[in-house]
């Protein structure tokens, strides 16, 4: 029987109580990737899940209110994010996974407005080593960018600042063998666990965490796996066929596979700097063929991205006319000057009726799509026209062609006009 999340005030999260993401890279965590991080202290690493500020965010909701944001971070929405859809008349994350059965915390059964829980569900960023450097992400998620970074040095004109930044190795390290430790005493309470890198394909630690597994079966448990796909199509086969076995064995109830793709064409190779879209199409037809694979893709909806993300809705309708694929969006909302809102909703409105004209709604998995991008779009047709954030975008995307020998301007043509409004002068 079905048991759904108990708490029913106006502002109640699932993802508040039964779910972790904490990044090993630098020792923080969050119980939603809309949300800022904070640290955890080295010396009580199993606290993860139940930090002050997690026990905060949670007695707010259990009276009615919307968590704010953290004081110390730097654009820090807090759940302003789904405040502001539902205000819209969209549906946000917070209202989805309400809808989702069987994921509560133990704790809930026997005190319903318990705040110290367990989590049911373990968001894990291993460390930065990743093979791209997209143009939305930075230093402590992707290794690449690291070393550009380092290379061309500290960067700080119009509100946009590059640092160079060294991650910690050592303490890294410390927190992997902590996320070991805990998995040996808790791993049986898991229901999901979400692997994220930098890219974890490229990380030894990622399949560590696989023959963990192995030696210590859950048969609850679903792995998720978030990636760029950008795996050499023999070794991703060779990977995919090593999942198999330990869904043979019962090692584990299922293997997700979420592949990060934001839109489709040139405009995806740039604002994902070392894409390449052929790799993807073959690794994608390897996936339509192994259906055992649950298939998700997620994307992040950019300035660079809106233009071309019908491309991708055509190209899933596509693949979907052999499997079944999930497919989920979200806005980025740090860096400010990457959330499409900056440039109003009505510049996106021809991009987002024909998206949304496009998908498909035959199951209720492509109906909570729909109504999610359709709430991510009313959301956007509220928002105004931010010439300083928009200065602070062709800034950084500038500064990115100086680094990586591009050429923005012939790729996204669109945006050439903005220099002009905003006073830039090349």
């Amino acid at each position: 029987m079905n048991k759904y999340f108990p708490i029913k005030t106006d502002t109640a999260c699932q993802l508040k109580w039964t779910w972790s993401t904490i990044f090993l890279n630098d020792g923080t965590t969050a119980s939603c990737h809309r949300v800022g991080r904070h640290p955890i202290p080295i010396d009580n690493f199993d606290k993860f899940h139940n930090t002050e500020e997690k026990i905060r965010q949670r007695e707010s909701m259990l009276r009615g209110e919307w968590p704010q944001p953290l004081e110390y971070m730097h654009d820090d929405e807090g759940c302003r994010y789904c405040e502001k859809i539902e205000k819209s008349g969209g549906h946000s994350d917070r209202q989805h996974h309400l809808t989702i059965p069987n994921l509560s915390p133990k704790e809930l059964e026997v005190t319903p407005n318990a705040v110290i829980v367990t989590p049911k569900i373990l968001e894990v960023f291993i460390n930065n080593t990743c093979n791209l450097s997209c143009t939305y992400c930075n230093a402590s998620n992707s290794s690449q960018i690291e070393r550009e970074n380092n290379k061309f040095g500290n960067f700080n004109k119009n509100g946009v600042t590059i640092p160079t930044k060294l991650i910690d190795r050592n303490l890294n390290q410390q927190y992997i063998e902590k996320l070991f430790t805990w998995l040996e005493n808790n791993s049986n309470e898991l229901r999901r666990l979400h692997i994220l890198g930098g890219e974890p394909l490229y990380q030894k630690e990622f399949y560590r965490c696989v023959d963990f597994f192995k030696t210590h079966p859950n048969r609850e448990l679903e792995l998720n796996l978030v990636t760029n796909l950008m795996l050499a199509p023999a070794k991703f086969q060779l990977f995919l066929q090593q999942v198999k076995q330990m869904i043979i064995q019962r090692c584990i109830k299922r293997f997700d596979i979420t592949v990060s793709l934001d839109c489709w064409g040139d405009e995806q190779e740039y604002a994902r700097s070392g894409i390449k879209l052929d790799t993807i199409e073959k690794n994608m037809q390897t996936l339509l063929d192994e259906k055992w694979v649950y298939l998700n893709i997620n994307s992040t909806l950019t300035p660079l991205t809106i233009r071309t993300f019908p491309d991708l809705v055509k190209k899933i309708n596509e693949w979907r006319t052999v499997r079944s694929i999930h497919h989920y969006f979200q806005t980025v909302f740090n860096p400010s000057y990457h959330n499409p809102e900056i440039f109003g909703g009505e510049v996106w409105r021809t991009d987002f009726e024909l998206a949304l004209s496009l998908m498909q709604q035959t199951n209720p998995q492509e109906i909570t799509a729909f109504n999610y991008l359709n709430g991510i779009w009313s959301q956007l047709q509220s928002t105004c026209e931010n010439t300083e954030k928009i200065v602070q975008l062709i800034t950084h995307l500038t500064e990115l062609d100086r680094r990586r020998n591009t050429n923005w301007r012939q790729v996204f043509p669109w945006l050439i006009k903005y220099e002009e409004l905003c006073g830039i002068t090349k």
